[in-house]
């Protein structure tokens, strides 16, 4: 029955995202948004005791899995080609051990994770924002370059 409910509640968040999607600026994913939603209602309701923890964490581990996996796809995106691989190999077990901690609410491997998880993206993440800067500077040279000549 859990994986029915907590499946209904990812169709039920996920339409009420793309219900509202268009008042945001920005654009969110609504399945992300669901499972991320789902997950935690799942985790309040374990930690305050309203759910058995015993039914509930499987799927919360299932939901926050796929969390992990998605966030490192779509931060893959603003990654060179031949680092995607690498920032998969490391970003995704090390997001793994994060669920752990969270599932567990173990401090140890919840702080190991997150020092792990901010150290690889500032690694990968930076260089991507870096590089973004310079092709940014590059396009205003080349525009203002266009401009002089222009008339």
């Amino acid at each position: 029955m859990t994986i029915i409910i907590s499946t209904l509640s990812v169709f039920l968040i996920m339409g009420a995202v793309l219900i509202m999607r268009k008042k945001f600026e920005y654009k969110i994913c609504p399945i992300c948004i669901g499972v991320a939603g789902t997950w935690l209602w799942i985790l309040i309701g374990i930690y305050s005791g309203f759910l058995d923890a015993e039914k509930w964490k499987l799927i919360a581990a299932m939901f926050m899995g796929g969390s992990v996996v998605g966030i490192a796809y779509q931060l893959e995106r603003r990654l060179d080609s031949e680092e995607r691989l690498t920032w998969k190999a490391l970003f995704i077990p090390v997001g793994f051990v994060l669920v752990y901690g969270l599932i567990n609410l173990s401090w140890m491997h919840l702080i190991l994770s997150l020092v792990g998880i901010s150290l690889i993206a500032y690694l990968f993440l930076r260089k991507s924002a870096s590089k973004k800067n310079s092709q940014i500077s590059d396009k205003v040279a080349y525009l203002e370059k266009k401009m002089k000549n222009c008339c």
